[in-house]
């Protein structure tokens, strides 16, 4: 499937993909990536000119994902996020966000060089995988219907940000490249203050 500065209804969960063409934003947070050494700090608390243009986007996404919901009003809503590293051989287990509105990702680097191991051809490595957050309702599909699938897998690209309700389990697969795929991981959550 691909993906370019759009809100693709999946079953029919909206989820929000844009693709950021800005080789200067990826630079910067790679080498951020590099430096930071903690994954549990809140990334968006950094002062940093790359991290604010990232919060930008991201705002302007969450903006356009509360519109597609036709929402009267807004909740007050505050970012929380982390670089996340994805070494050689490993793999996010399938998790979501309690308590958040929102979840979502921005991909800095994503290696294709993958080893080859002789694994089966749908490894997917790296990829992301979004699962129906309705279970066993595909088991009631018919042959042609859009909400078929009860998962949907996408090959992340440097500055795709993709945006999903927090509800949705999502895996990412293990990454077979020796070189590490960096990432920002994110939650919309209730603001309190």
């Amino acid at each position: 499937m691909q993906w370019d500065n759009e809100i693709v209804g999946l079953w029919p969960t909206p989820v929000l993909a844009n693709q950021l063409a800005d080789e200067s934003l990826l630079n910067r947070l790679a080498e951020i990536g590099a430096v930071e050494s903690s994954s549990e700090k809140d990334l968006f608390a950094i002062d940093d000119a790359a991290i604010q243009r990232l919060r930008e986007e991201i705002e302007r996404g969450v903006n356009a994902y509360f519109e597609r919901l036709e929402v009267d009003q807004v909740p007050a809503w505050k970012l929380r996020g982390r670089l996340e590293r994805l070494p050689y051989g490993s793999s996010q287990g399938l998790k979501n966000a309690p308590g958040a509105f929102l979840r979502g990702v921005f991909y800095i680097k994503t290696p294709k060089d993958t080893e080859d191991l002789q694994l089966r051809g749908d490894t997917r490595p790296g990829h992301l995988t979004l699962f129906d957050p309705r279970p066993g309702i595909n088991m009631l599909s018919i042959k042609g219907d859009p909400y078929r699938d009860q998962a949907v897998t996408v090959e992340p690209q440097p500055g795709l940000l993709m945006l999903w309700p927090a509800s949705v389990n999502d895996f990412r697969h293990p990454n077979l490249s020796r070189t590490t795929q960096l990432s920002v991981a994110f939650e919309v959550v209730p603001d309190d203050d």
